[in-house]
């Protein structure tokens, strides 16, 4: 019930589709996917890719992918890999930028025209975007019975043997002529082929791959290339460095040009929450009643990840177990209160983020519930309740997607402003000792 399936996002996948259609047809696609950690942006990717493969022999797919660590500090590292890949100069056991299995293997008769393609149009980024040394490993059986083909790899492998391989290049290297000459092996690949090129994790994209990535939305007007981004908004809108981040600005421009471009799974998750939840626990036969979906979309929201593995962690607890006909069903001391690892982990990095008085202001409200009043909690804090509220509306829902305002109540005459936790989850999270933060020790009336 639990295990890894794919469930709905139709709508979605509907979405993609149509930008892969008008790629195949030569007009260029740029288009986004987002959502918060674990909304399924991978998962949906993945599925897009292996049911256009099955439709499309001449579709050809690989990833580039943003690296949190070494960040905007790793020039160009999505389009290196993508290129790497695309070429056949990866290492044997890097099989994970293949997208899947199926895609693997027709990467493999892909590459015996792609290396040649890129000496021919782009022989300046053998080195800066693709280890030269590799590359030439893997020709050089080739090469053996192509003169010409050797004599280009000599003449490159001596321009490029100070490099190291695996080097990290420099993004001040005459970036227009690498500009060009990356958008050119782009156009020659796909004159046979459609590419779908994806780049995921984009909130931690470096400033010359974002760079990179504007120009060949733009200048890669009639080839058969779909440019595939994935994102969290969230990382996005806290900026990068005390500044805006640098993806927002070319995001805008690029819908500026080419109109609606990201499929939005928070969208979708807010309408299709509880269908996913029903889908996901029919997935596998069972007698859990409607008392048990309600429960688990209340804590969930439909959120995939939060959903998949509080589902995984119920069967392993015992919580959920299988009856003499094999169906799963509920034990009579059903316990939600434990939180499965993998979903503290994500919520733990989203609080993590918060200055210690937004922390404190999140702790009184897990006290308060999942809904509580900002007016209770300025007093508890002995805020000004215009501060606090600026801090709810502008820091904790609209910054950092914690909270949202559920409109104001009345009591006497008095009007609160009620907010609630984004997910039940966080609430639970937050209400639990942690060695994150140390839970308020208090008694709301």
């Amino acid at each position: 019930m639990a295990g890894d399936i794919f469930i709905g996002r139709e709508h979605e996948l509907k979405a993609l589709e149509q930008f892969l259609e008008r790629a195949a047809a030569g007009k260029t696609q740029v288009a986004f996917v987002a959502g918060e950690a674990g909304a399924g942006k991978s998962a949906l990717v993945a599925e897009f890719v292996r049911r256009a493969e099955a439709a499309d022999p001449k579709i050809v797919a690989a990833i580039g992918e943003c690296n949190a660590q070494t960040g905007a500090m790793d020039a160009y590292l999505p389009f290196r890999q993508l290129l790497t890949v695309l070429t056949g100069a990866q290492d044997e056991k890097e099989t994970g930028n293949a997208v899947n299995a199926a895609n693997a293997a027709r990467l493999k008769e892909f590459v015996r025209v792609s290396a040649q393609t890129l000496l021919d149009v782009g022989p300046d980024l053998v080195g800066i975007f693709v280890p030269g040394a590799t590359l030439f490993a893997k020709m050089v059986t080739r090469a053996a019975t192509n003169t010409k083909l050797a004599s280009m790899l000599s003449e490159r492998m001596g321009k490029t043997k100070k490099d190291a391989v695996g080097s990290t290049p420099n993004p001040n290297l005459d970036q227009e002529k690498i500009f060009q000459q990356y958008a050119a092996v782009l156009q020659a690949l796909s004159r046979e082929h459609t590419l779908v090129l994806i780049l995921d994790d984009l909130q931690w994209a470096d400033g010359a791959s974002l760079s990179l990535l504007f120009y060949l939305a733009r200048q890669l007007e009639a080839s058969r290339v779909l440019v595939l981004g994935t994102y969290r908004p969230d990382d996005v809108a806290l900026g990068r460095g005390g500044e805006r981040h640098p993806f927002e600005p070319i995001l805008n421009e690029l819908k500026r040009y080419h109109g609606e471009i990201v499929v939005d799974l928070g969208a979708a998750q807010a309408t299709e929450g509880r269908a996913f939840v029903d889908a996901l626990v029919d997935a596998e036969p069972n007698r859990l009643d409607e008392t048990f979906r309600t429960e688990l979309f209340a804590r969930t929201e439909g959120h995939p990840l939060f959903t998949v593995e509080l589902l995984r962690n119920l069967q392993e607890r015992g919580n959920l177990a299988q009856d003499a006909d094999g169906k799963w069903v509920a034990s009579p001391t059903l316990n939600w209160e434990e939180l499965p690892a993998r979903v503290e982990g994500v919520i733990q990095e989203r609080i993590a983020r918060l200055e210690d008085n937004l922390r404190e202001t999140l702790n009184i409200g897990s006290v308060i519930g999942n809904e509580f009043a900002a007016q209770v909690i300025a007093r508890v804090q002995q805020v000004q309740e215009r501060e606090l509220l600026k801090n709810l509306t502008r820091e904790l829902e609209k910054r950092y997607r914690l909270v949202l305002e559920q409109g104001e109540t009345r009591i006497g005459k008095q009007f609160l402003t009620q907010f609630r936790f984004v997910h039940a989850l966080f609430q639970q999270f937050l209400y639990s000792p942690h060695e994150l933060h140390s839970p308020p020790i208090m008694k709301i009336c």
